[in-house]
């Protein structure tokens, strides 16, 4: 079964046929698989017989070794299976096709060797062709060859310098027949293209250009119609069988054309026909058209047969063994001669085996009647048949424009493809590099959480000495609470100072007054002095029991006012003490350790 898609087989620098026959037929079953195989070479001599052969060859060319290899694995298929194998060969001009095994035999003019316009009816049928010649067997292929190279030799030497390198085209037509399936035969073509290059080569060279523009189907079709070659080998260029190519050259020129057209061919996709399927009644029939239309001309002249030697020995001795077979069959028509006569004498004499003689006539043509309605029957099928073929044929034709519009629809899609073929090749290699970019980033962020890792670390011990900076700060702000609360004294001093600056003031006014009213005071101070020291008195009193919720530090300046006081009486020393006691009290305020004491309580509050 052939393959769904496929691309085309290119061979470089192929010297040796058998390398590509061994890859054109691996095993039996690529007998009826369908191949279209050009060569493509230049100038070189080495190549120029690569397809054909010659005599110098030892093994044969590529199609001599083919033949062979085709009838040996033939013998792997069993007894009721029969194969015919036609070959016929051309050689393309620029519009001309001419056939080669007619051009070898010059003498006889009576068959057309030359075709133009319409080369359908060398190129289509299997049967009838009255171009093909049959190989029997494997004997026949070294004559049957050396008949077409002679045909291209004379063709050759009748053609101008420049056009005597055309292209060759070979058909090898392989059909199977089975008794185990009598109805249906299955055939395949194999398609051998010669095509020279270069120098003289204009045909060749023409081709390979138009290759290389990767024509549409449209051109090609304009070519078909035209150009023998092209339409020799139109399953190659419509891209519907199998396809073998085989570069060969030995200079520069033609090296360079063949590397752009194997590019060109490499990227075509192929949808190989399946196996053809032949109605073996029909072909059979045509095979004897074939033999009647030579039949024709016998009798102005009789056509040789291409027989070989040793098939010549065998047929003489089949002759020999014929005549004795001949005259030993006449004698027994004679002998059986003599005794239909005894018979006849008897059956006269004896009419009742007469009249049983009409009655097995009469039932034979009553058999016979049947048999002629069957006939008259089977007619009518043929016909219903027939019309069913007819359809059949339109639906393949609608089928085949079908798969010409898929692959006008995959060669726009071909462009398509290659476009995003390369947009992923350039996506890939943006992702490669976005990859190599992350993995920077991957490392820099390992970095970076080992870091902050690290800093949480230290954070948190940073954060129990805080705590523990806090829980000092706490006690220490409890302590400092209870030196606020002994603060607080000092306010009640200032209170008693005060009121001893309020007396000592009262008392200054009563010594001014004495000063204005002298005589008068002086009459009532002794009582006021008493008055005084008693107020003196019981304001010491007072103050001593005040002096004892001042603080220590303060007690002794105390005594010296307490001592002045109640050894000096009421004199101005009183006034002086006062004084300094307001000087330390200032100075008390304005020191260190009460600015820090009010700094906390303001904190505090």
């Amino acid at each position: 079964m052939a393959k769904k898609f496929e691309r085309p087989s290119i061979e470089a620098i192929a010297v040796d046929p058998s390398t590509i026959i061994g890859k054109l037929l691996g095993s039996k079953g690529d007998l009826l698989r369908s191949n279209v195989v050009i060569h493509f070479h230049d100038s070189d001599v080495v190549y120029e017989k690569f397809v054909i052969g010659d005599s110098s060859m030892a093994f044969g060319g590529l199609l001599s070794q083919f033949l062979k290899k085709v009838f040996s694995l033939t013998k792997e298929f069993p007894d009721s299976t029969f194969f015919d194998i036609t070959l016929r060969g051309a050689a393309c001009l620029q519009d001309v096709l001419v056939d080669l095994v007619r051009t070898s035999n010059l003498e006889n003019d009576l068959l057309p060797r030359v075709l133009k316009d319409d080369f359908s009816s060398w190129i289509d049928p299997f049967a009838p062709n009255t171009f093909s010649v049959s190989v029997e067997r494997d004997c026949y292929i070294k004559p049957l060859l050396d008949i077409l190279l002679r045909g291209s030799t004379i063709l050759k030497n009748q053609l101008d310098v420049g056009i005597s390198r055309c292209p060759h085209v070979y058909y090898v037509d392989i059909v199977k027949l089975d008794d185990n399936n009598p109805e249906i035969s299955d055939a395949a073509r194999w398609i051998f293209a010669d095509v020279p290059c270069g120098k003289d080569g204009g045909i060749g060279n023409s081709f390979v250009k138009f290759i290389q523009q990767d024509p549409a189907p449209a051109e090609i079709n304009t070519k078909i119609r035209k150009e023998p070659f092209c339409a020799a080998i139109r399953n190659f260029l419509l891209k519907d069988i199998s396809s073998t190519l085989i570069f060969n050259a030995s200079y520069n020129d033609c090296l360079r054309e063949f590397n752009h057209t194997r590019e060109i061919v490499s990227k075509w996709i192929v949808l190989p026909q399946a196996t053809t399927r032949l109605d073996t009644e029909t072909y059979l029939s045509a095979t004897a058209a074939d033999v009647e239309y030579f039949k024709k001309f016998q009798g102005e002249e009789e056509l040789i047969e291409v027989v070989p030697r040793i098939e010549v020995e065998e047929r003489e001795f089949d002759y020999r063994l014929l005549d004795e077979s001949r005259n030993r069959i006449v004698d027994d028509v004679n002998r059986i001669k003599s005794k239909i006569n005894d018979i006849n004498k008897k059956m006269s004499k004896n009419s009742k085996f007469i009249e049983e003689c009409e009655r097995d006539i009469a039932a034979a043509r009553e058999e016979t009647k049947n048999m002629n309605d069957e006939y008259i029957n089977s007619i009518e099928e043929n016909s219903v048949l027939n019309s069913k073929i007819d359809s059949l044929t339109n639906e393949k034709s609608d089928i085949t424009g079908k798969i010409e519009k898929e692959q006008r629809r995959i060669d726009d899609i071909q462009p398509v493809i290659e476009k995003l073929d390369n947009f992923c090749n350039i996506i890939e290699k943006e992702i490669d590099e976005k990859e190599v970019e992350h993995k920077k980033v991957l490392s820099r962020s390992n970095e970076l959480y080992a870091m902050g890792l690290d800093v949480l670390k230290k954070s948190e011990v940073k954060l129990e000495d805080i705590v523990e900076q806090y829980n000092s700060f706490k006690k220490d702000a409890d302590y400092n609470k209870n030196r606020l609360n002994n603060v607080m004294d000092i306010f009640a001093l200032e209170k008693l100072h005060e009121s001893a600056l309020k007396d000592f003031n009262g008392f200054m006014n009563l010594e001014k007054d004495a000063k204005k009213d002298f005589a008068g005071i002086c009459s009532n101070a002794e009582n006021e002095l008493n008055v005084l020291k008693d107020r003196v008195n019981s304001k010491e009193i007072e103050t001593t029991k005040e002096l004892k919720e001042i603080p220590v530090r303060f007690k002794d300046n105390v005594q010296k006012v307490k001592k002045v006081i109640v050894d000096s009486g009421v004199s101005n020393n009183i006034g002086k003490d006062l004084e300094n006691l307001k000087s330390e009290l200032t100075n008390y305020m304005e020191s260190e350790d009460a600015v820090k004491l009010r700094s906390i309580f303001i904190k505090n509050v």
